[in-house]
């Protein structure tokens, strides 16, 4: 019988998430806004974890 694959949520989300999401907000508005810098800080926020 083939193994059942099963998909596992993390906890917290990764680094790489809000960077992609920071990249896409960047790419779309010409100024920052607020979205942006809340999406700035919890990048650093994430980054300066210990895990």
């Amino acid at each position: 019988m083939p193994q059942r694959m099963q998909y596992v949520p993390l906890g917290a989300s990764t680094p790489s998430q809000p960077a992609w999401a920071l990249d896409a907000l960047i790419a779309v508005y010409p100024h920052p806004i607020p979205a942006i810098d809340r999406g700035i800080s919890r990048l650093i926020d994430l980054l300066q974890t210990d895990d």
